[in-house]
């Protein structure tokens, strides 16, 4: 088997479910042997009773669906790869559509940078798939991981670069997934990924980071595409600002947890307790609240969660400021 191509789910429309996985099977292969492995993350209405997939089940023998009860995308990921048979291991979250020479252009990748371990996409285009009511809404397109990249770039460095790909997209050699699912068994890793209302981040990264970790690189490259669509629910400021936080807080965890050595690098990070600045936050906390401004409240929000995300990543207790700012802009 050459690639098991994986996508986590969770309650998805139907609409983008299936767009989804018309573009997977439509993938060109030549002579690639490929299977399609759906985990349904514990649905409300589990996937095989979903009609189209019934049908997609009768009709094509490339897909599987298997259902994973425990909650957090981490856990499905963990399955899928389990169940991978696939020398080599792509995942598409469950709203995208990647371009139909995505596996071809992985193989020509593969065989040219052997010292590389993980490949993503170098172009994203975001898909706002219900339109969006202000015209500058389109800015947010870089949140949801939009890119155009015209280089192929890697690196081998043991801190995140902007090279290094994200979840949409993934493509890594199966064998150096052992010590991601290794350290998720072991309790060593506790980033879930997307769990229910929870939004969050950083098990994409970690699993990228692992390979780095295992002395191998990770790149992104413009020959690999996919179109990201986003529904009118993801634009819900609820929503956004949960992303942004998860987002930014996420950033020394998944080093710390993957990386030994970064431990000792971010002691030095972790402020003085400063009256001058908890009243400047609460300022500027209540300039937003008075002034409502979705992207001035999402810039703040970033910031709040790359501070906080310093606690977790010492794994001290994140300080009373922080916790009344999060839940007062319902970040939890």
């Amino acid at each position: 088997m050459d690639y098991s191509i994986i996508v986590c789910t969770y309650n998805q429309e139907d609409r983008l479910l299936e767009r989804c996985i018309d573009s997977i099977q439509s993938l060109q292969l030549n002579d690639l042997n490929v299977e399609i492995i759906i985990v349904d993350n514990n649905s409300t209405i589990p996937l095989r009773k979903r009609e189209s997939i019934k049908r997609r089940l009768q009709s094509d023998p490339r897909i599987r669906v298997i259902r994973v009860l425990e909650q957090g995308l981490i856990k499905a990921r963990l399955g899928g790869i389990k169940e991978a048979k696939g020398n080599y291991i792509v995942f598409f979250d469950d709203d995208n559509e990647p371009d139909k020479g995505y596996l071809l252009s992985l193989n020509i990748l593969w065989n040219t940078y052997s010292e590389v371990g993980a490949w993503g996409p170098g172009i994203v285009e975001v898909d706002f798939v219900d339109g969006v009511e202000s015209p500058r809404l389109k800015e947010l397109a870089s949140i949801f991981q939009e890119k155009r990249n015209v280089f192929v770039e890697y690196a081998m460095i043991r801190q995140w670069q902007s090279c290094y790909p994200l979840g949409t997209g993934l493509c890594i050699r199966r064998e150096l997934t052992n010590d991601y699912v290794k350290g998720i068994e072991e309790g060593r890793f506790s980033l879930t990924g997307r769990n229910g209302s929870k939004m969050t981040s950083g098990d994409d990264t970690q699993l990228v980071m692992t390979v780095i970790a295992q002395g191998q690189s990770a790149g992104t490259s413009p020959s690999l595409s996919l179109r990201h669509m986003i529904a009118s629910e993801k634009l819900k400021p609820g929503y956004l600002k949960k992303l942004v936080f998860g987002t930014s807080s996420c950033y020394h965890m998944f080093h710390v947890e993957v990386l030994p050595e970064y431990s000792q690098k971010i002691k030095s990070l972790v402020p003085r307790p400063s009256t001058k600045r908890e009243l400047r936050l609460l300022k500027e906390y209540y300039k937003l609240k008075l002034r409502p401004d979705l992207f001035k409240t999402l810039r703040f929000i970033e910031s709040l969660g790359s501070s906080v995300g310093v606690y977790y990543g010492n794994k001290i207790e994140v300080p009373a400021i922080y916790q009344k700012l999060i839940r007062k802009l319902k970040l939890d």
